[in-house]
């Protein structure tokens, strides 16, 4: 069953927030955009700045893998969204085209450093998958990934992702994304329809 509804609990913090998240889209750029200009609003009104940019981006990402679902690019499927409350690392859960479990972290950031073990916790990533959600490295198939990072920056940094996390983890980064999304009318389309309808239902209930 191919889901047609994010679960993300951004929406239900209140529908305001998506109004503007993909006004103007067509470009990762234009994304980034906006989600820094949003954050910046809702910070005065006791939204923390960081907290918003992460909890859009993740909503971005959960519309990213809902509408591209039997994309090979991507390899996953099922997407979900992991509670707030048990987030020790892990942002969501899916599956890839094994079939087996997936864990995914996702991080914004407003500069285009790369990512690292120290200052982005990705370890996190391996140990709370595998204590919480029973996903372990396939040590048999390095091609075979379980672990999965989304992110608006560049990419790893060349220590974290050979030396540290022995290229077991599967990065998107920015320019990933940006093959995926840039100037695809039809995706960005989508995006804004479904913010649209989830903010209309949320207003009606």
């Amino acid at each position: 069953m191919i889901k047609t509804q994010p679960q993300h609990d951004f929406i239900y913090k209140s529908s305001d927030y998506l109004n503007g998240l993909f006004e103007n889209c067509s470009l990762m750029k234009d994304l980034k955009r906006n989600i820094n200009k949003l954050a910046k609003s809702w910070k005065e009104l006791g939204y923390d700045e960081n907290k918003f940019k992460g909890d859009a981006f993740e909503y971005f990402i959960e519309l990213l893998l809902m509408l591209h679902p039997n994309d090979s690019r991507l390899g996953l499927f099922d997407y979900k969204p992991n509670s707030p409350e048990i987030d020790f690392g892990v942002d969501g859960t899916a599956k890839n085209f094994k079939g087996e479990e997936c864990v995914i972290q996702i991080k914004f950031r407003s500069n285009p450093k790369r990512l690292t073990v120290t200052d982005d916790r990705l370890t996190n990533l391996v140990s709370s998958g595998m204590i919480h959600h029973n996903v372990i490295i396939d040590t048999d198939d390095p091609k075979n990934y379980r672990h999965f990072v989304f992110t608006n920056a560049p990419g790893l940094s060349y220590y974290t992702d050979n030396q540290m996390l022995s290229n077991r983890v599967k990065c998107f980064g920015h320019n990933d994304m940006k093959k995926l999304v840039d100037n695809n009318k039809p995706f960005w389309d989508m995006c804004r329809e479904i913010s649209n309808n989830q903010t209309k239902e949320r207003n009606d209930a």
